[in-house]
């Protein structure tokens, strides 16, 4: 069973060093211990229009917040002042 690299992951259920092995066509990360297995997936790189997307949802949300804000202190607040 052995005969796989060492990873820097330890194992969840009892705090083994866990291994690299090749079953199947996919790498598994196995423990060496109590043999807790699960699939060593890749990351996957950001497109650009991913990041775009991102960097505009979150602009959008901060400018929304501002102009809830003064629609509530124009609309709202104001009756109690």
């Amino acid at each position: 069973m052995g005969g796989g690299n060492i990873a820097e992951e330890l194992c969840p259920n009892c705090g083994s060093p866990m291994e690299i092995v090749k079953a199947e066509g996919m790498d598994i990360l196995r423990c060496t211990s109590c043999g807790y297995e699960r699939p060593l997936m890749a990351v996957e790189p950001w497109d650009p229009i991913e990041g775009k997307l991102v960097r505009y949802s979150i602009i959008a949300g901060i400018i929304l917040t501002i102009v809830l804000a003064a629609l509530i202190n124009v609309y709202i607040l104001s009756q109690y002042s």
